[in-house]
């Protein structure tokens, strides 16, 4: 079976950039399968469209071959955080609420990926009582400390990212 590209793996979770036919695709996914009676691989891809969740980021390949990426949040996600109004010194709510935004700075390929990140930072701090003010701070506050990821332009055009997490039996 032909390998994809890129290989990437963390614990149980896949990341391959395949640039081979969907059919060498299907064969490759079988070859894995084969591999032990207990491993059982699908896949997920951004073949059509279709964005591909892989850890914190969700993935996707646009119009031109870039790989695109922004901040995913399951939606299993309680959304759960810090309260505003909760005991804890101001100085470290606004730490959490600054260091979200880099977070999600860090986790997004484009100028576009990242204020998609940020509406829903600020969808989670809005939630947990955050104020509009202090959600702006923190925005402001996050791009003094703030590292950009270069976006992929190396893609092929046919290119597509896979997910392929393990489900064991």
């Amino acid at each position: 079976a032909v390998p994809p590209e890129l290989y990437g793996r963390y614990i149980d979770d896949v990341l391959a950039l395949w640039t081979a036919s969907e059919e060498e695709l299907q064969q490759f996914i079988k070859h894995c399968n084969d591999q032990h009676p207990s491993i059982k691989f699908t896949f997920e891809t951004t073949v059509a469209g279709k964005k591909v969740p892989f850890m914190d980021v969700v993935l996707d390949v646009d119009t031109e071959g870039s790989l695109t990426y922004e901040l995913y949040q399951k939606p299993t996600d309680s959304g759960i955080n810090i309260n505003f109004e909760s005991a804890v010194p101001a100085s470290m709510k606004s730490a959490v609420a600054a260091e979200h935004f880099r977070r999600a700075g860090r986790l997004s390929a484009t100028a576009k990926d990242k204020e998609n990140s940020n509406n829903k930072i600020s969808v989670l701090l809005q939630g947990n009582g955050y104020p509009r003010h202090a959600i702006a701070r923190a925005k402001v506050a996050s791009q003094t400390t703030r590292r950009q990821l270069g976006k992929g332009s190396y893609l092929k055009e046919n290119a597509a990212v896979l997910r392929l997490p393990f489900v064991s039996d």
